[in-house]
Protein backbone atom coordinates (compact mmCIF):
# COMPACT_ATOMS: atom_id res chain seq x y z
CA UNK A 1 0.00 0.00 0.00
CA UNK A 2 2.82 2.37 0.91
CA UNK A 3 4.62 1.65 -2.36
CA UNK A 4 1.44 2.20 -4.37
CA UNK A 5 0.85 5.57 -2.70
CA UNK A 6 4.47 6.62 -3.34
CA UNK A 7 4.20 5.68 -7.02
CA UNK A 8 0.91 7.53 -7.39
CA UNK A 9 2.32 10.68 -5.80
CA UNK A 10 5.50 10.40 -7.90
CA UNK A 11 3.33 10.40 -11.03
CA UNK A 12 2.13 13.84 -9.96
CA UNK A 13 5.66 15.07 -9.22
CA UNK A 14 5.34 14.71 -5.45
CA UNK A 15 8.14 12.92 -3.65
CA UNK A 16 7.87 11.64 -0.09
CA UNK A 17 11.12 11.59 1.85
CA UNK A 18 11.86 10.66 5.42
CA UNK A 19 13.37 13.45 7.46
CA UNK A 20 16.05 12.64 9.99
CA UNK A 21 15.01 13.10 13.54
CA UNK A 22 17.18 15.66 15.32
CA UNK A 23 16.72 13.55 18.46
CA UNK A 24 18.65 10.69 16.86
CA UNK A 25 21.57 12.91 15.90
CA UNK A 26 22.42 13.98 19.47
CA UNK A 27 25.37 13.05 21.63
CA UNK A 28 24.87 12.72 25.39
CA UNK A 29 27.95 12.70 27.63
CA UNK A 30 27.80 11.36 31.19
CA UNK A 31 30.62 11.84 33.71
CA UNK A 32 31.57 9.56 36.63
CA UNK A 33 31.74 10.84 40.20
CA UNK A 34 35.50 10.28 40.37
CA UNK A 35 38.47 10.88 38.01
CA UNK A 36 37.79 9.17 34.67
CA UNK A 37 39.60 6.03 33.51
CA UNK A 38 38.83 6.76 29.85
CA UNK A 39 35.80 7.20 27.61
CA UNK A 40 33.32 4.58 26.38
CA UNK A 41 31.05 5.05 23.36
CA UNK A 42 27.58 3.48 23.64
CA UNK A 43 25.58 3.33 20.40
CA UNK A 44 22.12 2.13 21.34
CA UNK A 45 19.12 4.13 22.60
CA UNK A 46 19.12 7.75 23.74
CA UNK A 47 15.74 7.84 25.45
CA UNK A 48 16.95 6.76 28.93
CA UNK A 49 19.51 9.58 28.90
CA UNK A 50 17.20 12.41 27.82
CA UNK A 51 14.44 11.93 30.41
CA UNK A 52 13.31 14.73 32.68
CA UNK A 53 14.29 14.35 36.38
CA UNK A 54 11.98 11.82 38.02
CA UNK A 55 10.63 10.54 34.69
CA UNK A 56 10.76 6.71 34.62
CA UNK A 57 12.69 4.75 32.01
CA UNK A 58 10.25 3.43 29.38
CA UNK A 59 9.27 -0.17 30.02
CA UNK A 60 7.83 -0.96 26.59
CA UNK A 61 11.02 -2.89 25.77
CA UNK A 62 13.92 -4.15 27.87
CA UNK A 63 16.49 -2.36 25.70
CA UNK A 64 15.81 0.93 27.50
CA UNK A 65 16.78 -0.56 30.85
CA UNK A 66 19.63 -2.57 29.31
CA UNK A 67 21.43 0.40 27.79
CA UNK A 68 20.84 2.50 30.92
CA UNK A 69 22.32 -0.28 33.05
CA UNK A 70 25.35 -0.68 30.76
CA UNK A 71 26.03 3.05 31.06
CA UNK A 72 25.53 2.97 34.84
CA UNK A 73 28.00 0.08 35.16
CA UNK A 74 30.73 1.86 33.19
CA UNK A 75 30.10 5.10 35.10
CA UNK A 76 30.48 3.19 38.38
CA UNK A 77 33.79 1.81 37.06
CA UNK A 78 34.98 5.38 36.44
CA UNK A 79 34.47 5.82 32.70
CA UNK A 80 33.00 8.82 30.88
CA UNK A 81 30.08 7.67 28.70
CA UNK A 82 29.35 9.15 25.29
CA UNK A 83 25.94 7.91 24.16
CA UNK A 84 24.51 8.12 20.65
CA UNK A 85 21.42 6.59 19.08
CA UNK A 86 22.23 3.47 17.09
CA UNK A 87 20.63 5.08 14.03
CA UNK A 88 22.75 8.24 14.29
CA UNK A 89 24.42 8.58 10.88
CA UNK A 90 26.06 11.97 11.49
CA UNK A 91 28.25 11.20 14.51
CA UNK A 92 31.97 10.98 13.77
CA UNK A 93 34.41 10.23 16.60
CA UNK A 94 36.79 13.05 17.43
CA UNK A 95 38.56 11.36 20.31
CA UNK A 96 39.82 7.89 21.16
CA UNK A 97 37.58 5.51 23.09
CA UNK A 98 38.66 2.56 25.23
CA UNK A 99 35.46 0.66 24.44
CA UNK A 100 32.65 0.75 21.88
CA UNK A 101 29.37 -0.93 22.76
CA UNK A 102 26.95 -1.17 19.89
CA UNK A 103 23.56 -2.61 19.23
CA UNK A 104 23.88 -4.17 15.73
CA UNK A 105 24.32 -0.87 13.90
CA UNK A 106 27.28 1.53 13.47
CA UNK A 107 30.09 -1.03 13.89
CA UNK A 108 31.42 -0.67 10.33
CA UNK A 109 30.59 3.01 9.94
CA UNK A 110 32.55 4.02 13.05
CA UNK A 111 35.57 1.89 12.16
CA UNK A 112 37.88 4.85 11.47
CA UNK A 113 40.61 6.94 13.17
CA UNK A 114 40.87 8.48 15.73
CA UNK A 115 38.24 6.06 17.00
CA UNK A 116 40.40 3.01 16.35
CA UNK A 117 43.21 2.69 18.87
CA UNK A 118 45.23 -0.31 20.06
CA UNK A 119 43.30 -0.21 23.37
CA UNK A 120 39.81 -0.18 21.79
CA UNK A 121 37.50 -3.06 22.66
CA UNK A 122 34.31 -3.56 20.67
CA UNK A 123 31.37 -5.21 22.41
CA UNK A 124 28.06 -6.30 20.93
CA UNK A 125 25.59 -7.48 23.58
CA UNK A 126 23.66 -10.48 22.30
CA UNK A 127 20.21 -11.10 23.69
CA UNK A 128 18.21 -14.16 22.73
CA UNK A 129 14.71 -15.04 23.75
CA UNK A 130 12.84 -18.30 23.53
CA UNK A 131 11.80 -19.49 20.09
CA UNK A 132 8.04 -19.25 19.75
CA UNK A 133 6.19 -21.61 17.47
CA UNK A 134 3.62 -19.97 15.27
Amino acid sequence: MKRLLKELLNAFGIQIIRLRSAKRERLVTLHPDHPPQGTVLLSWRLEPFTLMPGEPIPNSHTQYWECAQIARTFLDLGFVMDVIDSHNQTFHPTKPYVCFIGHRINFDRLDLPPFITPRLKKLAPVFAGPQLDS
